[in-house]
């Protein structure tokens, strides 16, 4: 009995440091997401360049649903994007996880720039880490991905 109650004392204090450290992570994320992100677009862009395209040209800013093609029309989506001629574009989606998520994101924003008359030719999701299943599944959807690394 004694050494269950040690036990559970000593478990009720990893939950709590665990509780504590990813409410602290999670508030590191939320704040500096898009220096993140940055930071990752910096780290990869050698290889945007052997994808043949201009880092430099990538353009950070949001397309606007005005056709209600996704939820609600006139909804506004955050994006990245590289503008190849005046109908044609790659999009981009820069994530620390490249998760099903980060895929979703970029088959939304490719529907809607569709909707808006311009062709999605490329799309990338350059990101630090993601799973061997969503790196499939990205790449099943026609998605590039630069990544770090595979687990």
């Amino acid at each position: 009995t004694k050494i269950l109650e040690d036990h559970t004392q000593r478990l009720t204090k990893m939950q709590s440091s665990i509780n504590r450290l990813q409410d602290q992570v999670g508030t590191y994320t939320l704040r500096s997401g898009h220096r993140v992100e940055r930071t990752i677009m910096e780290l990869y862009k050698e290889a945007l360049k052997l994808h043949g395209v201009d880092p430099d040209k990538v353009k950070h800013g949001y397309i606007v649903d005005e056709k209600g093609v996704i939820d609600q029309q006139g909804d506004k989506y955050e994006v990245d994007f590289y503008e190849v001629t005046d109908g044609e574009v790659y999009i981009f989606e820069v994530k620390t996880n490249g998760d099903r998520g980060a895929i979703e994101q970029l088959v939304i924003r490719k529907k809607i720039f569709e909707s808006l008359g311009k062709k999605v030719t490329k799309m990338f999701l350059v990101c630090h880490v993601i799973s061997r299943k969503a790196k499939k599944l990205a790449e099943r959807k026609g998605i590039t991905v630069i990544a770090g690394s595979v687990v």
